[in-house]
């Protein structure tokens, strides 16, 4: 599918491929508005994809990859604080 335009430039479809540069004999798929489809998928998307548990499993993903940012963050300041203390006492 492809985006496609009406002639006026005012109304815009998803079209074959096929159809659009080679014409009705060679794809008997109707053009279909862009507005139409692209609502169809965003409710594909919520149904299918935006779920309850996908986004928990999101949600836990992205927690523990703050977690596990933080911990090194703090790794490194120990590091560094170890390292500050010794150039103190030198």
């Amino acid at each position: 599918m492809i985006g496609s335009s009406a002639k006026s430039g005012q109304h815009f479809y998803y079209a074959c491929h096929n159809y659009i540069k080679r014409g009705k004999d060679i794809c008997s798929a109707r053009l279909i508005k862009k507005k139409e489809i692209e609502l169809l998928i965003i409710e594909h998307i919520k149904t299918h994809i935006l779920t309850e548990e996908n986004l928990t499993e999101l949600f836990n993903i992205v927690l523990n990859e703050i977690n596990q940012h933080k911990r090194d963050s703090e790794d490194q300041v120990k590091i560094i604080d170890k390292q500050l203390e010794f150039y103190k006492k030198n």
